[in-house]
């Protein structure tokens, strides 16, 4: 077989498959995940620069260095209190009521860490006449397994810590469509990527903290009947301020980059845009 043959060979298996590839049909928010632990989640999440928590390995592992023994830790989501029915609650979010939201073991030169990304199933109805007939369903599911490498100051006189975390992302999406007088669609997709997490930490005083944290620096998923979905890019930067024995006091900017994804505008019905009123219209782009 001489080279021309090869690559022509090559183009009509390669080319049909790639034309045949779209988008995967994943939401702006698909991979945010669910909340990381109490102490974060009563700061507000500004925890950029907060030291010796074993969810270091998510939010800065630059912060692993300032553990002072190993630390193991699971976060579930187990109860909430609303006027709001549990379903109406969670039908919003992506992990659909999962209890385990995080499981990580953190020491302090890194750890390993689970987390599930997003485990949701949709129903959109097609024709309101016949919705048994006319409807497409989506099921996705992806996890998240990370390794956290740190590296810090060994003694008094260095200031700054590095940290890095290096995510395995498994997973699958489900889509059924069903119209009347056609025959039905099916059809199951399995994912594997990973994803590239950078970290750092400078003590400006001795109770005093800068952080910076970069997410998806790179990150991509690869589908096997879609294109690649590059992950969303989270920049985050802030201070912490200890006061022993009182509290942790932290602020935090955080900017966000989406790319290959749908995402959800919301705006009035009933009043001019131009406003930017929400009285809860939605729609999709």
């Amino acid at each position: 077989m001489n080279i021309r043959t090869a690559v022509l060979l090559l183009v009509c298996f390669a080319v049909p498959r790639i034309f045949a590839a779209g988008r995967a049909p994943v939401d702006f928010d698909d991979f945010d995940g669910g909340m990381i632990g109490a102490r974060a989640l009563g700061m507000g999440n500004a925890v950029v620069a907060v030291i010796n928590m074993p969810e270091a390995s998510y939010w800065n592992p630059a912060g692993l260095n300032f553990i002072e023994y190993n630390m193991f830790t699971v976060c579930l989501d187990l109860m909430r209190s609303s006027r709001l029915q549990t379903h109406e609650i969670i039908q919003t979010e992506n992990l659909r009521g999962r209890k385990l939201t995080y499981l990580a073991l953190a020491g302090a030169n890194g750890g390993i860490a689970y987390r599930p990304l997003v485990n949701k199933y949709t129903e959109d109805i097609t024709g309101p006449l016949d919705p048994e007939n006319n409807k497409t369903t989506k099921e996705i599911k992806v996890n998240s397994f990370t390794l956290s490498l740190a590296q810090g100051p060994h003694d008094k006189n260095e200031v700054a810590s590095i940290g890095m975390n290096l995510s395995y992302l498994n997973g699958t999406i489900a889509v059924t469509e069903v119209k009347d007088g056609q025959k039905p669609y099916a059809n199951i997709a399995d994912g594997n990527g990973f994803s590239i997490d950078w970290g750092t930490m400078i003590r400006l005083k001795d109770n005093l903290m800068l952080g910076f944290m970069a997410h998806n620096i790179p990150g991509f998923i690869y589908w096997e009947d879609y294109n690649k979905t590059q992950l969303p890019v989270c920049l985050r930067a802030g201070f912490s301020l200890n006061l022993p024995g009182l509290m942790t006091v932290g602020t935090e900017y955080e900017k966000r980059y989406y790319r290959d994804t749908n995402c959800l505008l919301y705006t009035s019905d009933a009043a001019d845009e131009e406003d930017s009123v929400d009285l809860g219209g939605r729609r999709i782009i």
